[in-house]
């Protein structure tokens, strides 16, 4: 009798190790699985950014000549059997790359954005929600801190992300007040010429999967 319990209670032991060991694979398995799953898409040459504004004499139009960035998914976008959302987003732009055909309003910009000291305008994703998703478009709401001029501030906007046959389209717009970032709207002509404070930004960007 006393051999039948040992036995027994060395069988239920091995099963619940064996039991044990199969949890932590199976964790271990799904763990790995989520890291290998994230995809990474970089930002390309064709990609677009303008920021229109307005002034006392005339409205404005600077284009972003560079945008460097990297975004990831959760999964490949537009998969078709898996629902993918944005994991980390991080996009920067430098501060002389942003140009108006007026070399005086360029030169004027740059020093607003005081580029001397803080020569790159950055954003970096907090949090997302996505609203909707087709299989060939995706909309979303975006959130993040964008930092100009050394001040960061929390921002949200709506993207749409879109399949372009072999790249993927994001495009949206939001609106920036300078002052928010302690900078003074730039002034041309002894201060007769004053920009608003207001700058709406607009993105066409265009990824490719690394």
């Amino acid at each position: 009798m006393f051999y039948f319990e040992e036995k027994k209670m060395g069988f239920l032991k091995n099963n619940k190790l064996a039991l044990t060991i199969a949890i932590v694979f199976a964790v271990a398995f799904n763990f790995n699985n989520s890291f290998a799953e994230t995809v990474s898409y970089k930002i390309n040459g064709n990609s677009k950014m303008w920021l229109e504004g307005t002034s006392t004499l005339h409205n404005f139009k600077c284009d972003v000549k560079q945008i460097v960035g990297k975004i990831k998914t959760s999964s490949e976008l537009f998969s078709p059997t898996s629902q993918s959302s944005l994991v980390e987003a991080n996009i920067t732009i430098p501060v002389k790359k942003i140009v108006n055909d007026d070399e005086d309003l360029t030169e004027n910009m740059h020093e607003a954005f005081n580029e001397g000291k803080f020569p790159q305008i950055k954003f970096k994703l907090t949090s997302n929600d996505l609203s909707s998703v087709n299989p060939k478009s995706i909309k979303a709401k975006v959130n993040g801190e964008l930092t100009i001029s050394g001040v960061t501030k929390l921002v949200s906007f709506d993207v749409i992300f879109k399949d372009n046959s072999g790249s993927i389209a994001v495009t949206g717009n939001t609106v920036v007040k300078m002052t928010d970032y302690g900078i003074k709207p730039p002034t041309m002509f002894l201060g007769t010429i004053k920009a608003g404070n207001e700058v709406k930004v607009f993105f066409e960007l265009s990824l490719n999967k690394e």
